[in-house]
């Protein structure tokens, strides 16, 4: 297969990649959303129409526009729309309650939202829990003008805002906006994610840092216009950047997985669909895997590259994917989104043996990254093969968040082992070491080390113990507050298994690897664990559930 490395990567903006791929290979598919496509040619008219459309609408260079959407073609029109107008997106998603997606309109203070008209009724209901003003302008891209008048939802939405469009108004926006003055020190994006004090904190993302990481990754992976890469993230977790700037800056076909069908089981999606490059969180693995879409050969006619980020990969994960695709390499990277994606790699089992019974490693930072890995109590540096917090510095690291001076200042400090002004080291939260070879791994959060009867214990270290089990397909252990905290067990294994039987065999497994302290009280079992809308596994909802089981946990 010949791959064609264009120059393309010598353009700063996302806007700018389309605008080039548009002008070599106008015919070239941009997105296949099965029954549905564009090619770039259409793409980047359609963006240039919606960024026009947004300036005559009062948008400027900073303004924030809110991306209403789930994964789809007219969520990248969105986003490269707002791009064009040299404004900067906020992904809201359409499953987050309205209290939620209030408070995040309200602190991005953004005019404008960008949505489809299956959301209508979700955006007015949220604009009802403003605390501030509501957005000035509501642009529905799949809206026929003509229909405005038998739509409750538009009716309501037009009381409570001044002007709400529809696609006509698209279609009469000049193709020819004006020159873009945006740079790359400008903000590409604001990524809201959980706080500590129940507010969700939006991180500001510039041009510059997703160009650092997306100018690599496409080099890394080497994408070209060829390949065929998933968008299986949600818009509103940073792993969906690297599915969308990674494939319109190589010129390559963005795949979404737009439905819940998709998302569950993405089997099919990959083979239908030729996906050459699939991304997601790890989980997925083990999800197909208890589904029976796993299995030998099931990818290999077209996916030649399967990458995982956003939670910890496990032996098990990795085991289950070589057994079934050994000639697929798996990659292991690893970043929060205040590093811009991904600011790790690890090619498994190539870079350094595979371990089934051991952590798989988050490999070695990307160029434009350097790590620290300081001691528990103290900025004094561990030495190689001693755990300690691990530190994030470099080029991809985030300005800070929105309109938190008082977070930006206790995460994004001074690097005190540089003489370089300016030079930051953001504290990851994260437990790491590196080895002797210079590899990094990562043990988990911090703040997942618990207490109970006086030990200090790595809630990591109990579910590496139970991945090893044969019969469990995912695993979390959670530490219940009380009197006498209690470590649980959650499993999600078959559901024939869910009996005391299997519980006692568990029990009795930890029990070989840990001291008897580590070892949990009680199991609960899941037929799937549960997942946040990122698709990690939602430990404060396996909490929930536990407390919730008046009968304990036996057979829950």
């Amino acid at each position: 297969m010949q791959c064609d490395r264009s120059n393309v990567l010598e353009v700063d903006l996302l806007h700018q990649a389309v605008e080039s791929h548009a002008n070599m290979r106008p015919d070239h598919m941009a997105i296949d959303q099965g029954k549905r496509t564009i090619t770039y040619g259409e793409l980047a008219e359609k963006m240039h129409r919606l960024a026009s459309l947004l300036k005559s609408h009062g948008v400027k260079r900073h303004d924030r526009v809110g991306i209403f959407m789930g994964n789809s073609i007219e969520a990248c029109v969105g986003i490269l729309g707002t791009l064009r107008s040299d404004a900067c997106y906020v992904p809201l998603n359409p499953t987050f309650p309205p209290p939620r997606l209030a408070g995040i309109v309200d602190d991005a203070q953004m005019n404008v939202l960008i949505t489809v008209k299956s959301n209508l009724k979700m955006i007015q209901q949220t604009i009802t829990m403003l605390e501030g003003p509501s957005p000035n302008t509501i642009i529905v891209l799949d809206l026929d003008d003509s229909v405005f008048s038998e739509n409750e939802n538009l009716q309501a939405l037009a009381s409570a805002v001044e002007n709400v469009v529809g696609n006509e108004a698209l279609e009469k926006a000049s193709s020819d906006p004006d020159s873009s003055s945006a740079t790359e020190e400008d903000l590409a994006y604001l990524m809201y994610t959980s706080g500590t004090t129940g507010k969700s904190k939006g991180v500001m993302i510039s041009h510059r840092n997703v160009k650092t990481f997306i100018t690599w990754a496409v080099d890394h992976f080497k994408i070209t216009h060829v390949d065929k890469m998933s968008n299986h993230s949600a818009m509103s977790f940073d792993l969906s950047v690297f599915d969308i700037f990674g494939a319109f800056f190589a010129g390559a076909t963005l795949v979404p997985l737009a439905t819940v069908g998709e998302q569950m089981f993405p089997s099919k999606v990959i083979r239908n669909r030729k996906i050459t490059i699939w991304f997601s969180v790890p989980s997925v693995i083990s999800m197909m895997r208890m589904s029976k879409q796993l299995t030998p050969g099931a990818f290999s006619d077209s996916l030649r590259l399967a990458i995982f980020c956003g939670e910890a990969l496990t032996p098990e994960q990795v085991a289950a994917w070589k057994d079934t695709h050994p000639d697929i390499p798996i990659h292991n990277i690893y970043g929060p989104t205040e590093a811009t994606i991904a600011c790790t790699h690890h090619n498994v089992g190539v870079d350094s043996p595979f371990d089934v019974n051991a952590p798989v490693p988050i490999g070695v930072p990307c160029p434009s990254t350097d790590f620290l890995i300081l001691e528990r109590d103290s900025d004094e540096l561990v030495a190689d093969g001693e755990i300690g917090r691990l530190m994030i510095c470099g080029s991809q690291l985030a300005a800070g968040y929105w309109r938190r001076d008082d977070l930006t200042e206790k995460a994004f400090r001074t690097n005190p082992f540089t003489t370089d002004f300016g030079d930051l080291m953001y504290e990851s939260g994260d437990l790491a070491y590196r080895d002797t070879n210079g590899i990094y791994y990562c043990l988990g959060r911090v703040d997942s080390q618990v207490k109970v009867m006086g030990y200090r214990i790595e809630l990591g270290e109990i579910e590496v113990v139970l991945g090893r089990h044969k019969n469990i397909a995912e695993s979390a252990v959670v530490c219940i507050k009380g009197e006498m905290p209690t470590l649980v067990a959650a499993v999600a294994i078959e559901e024939k298994l869910q009996n005391e039987d299997t519980e006692t065999e568990l029990l009795d497994h930890c029990a070989d690897f840990l001291p008897n302290y580590m070892v949990p009280k009680q199991v609960k079992f899941f037929n799937q664990l549960p997942k946040n809308v990122n698709g990690k596994i939602d430990r404060r909802a396996i909490e929930m559930q536990v407390q919730a089981d008046d009968k304990g946990i036996s057979g829950g």
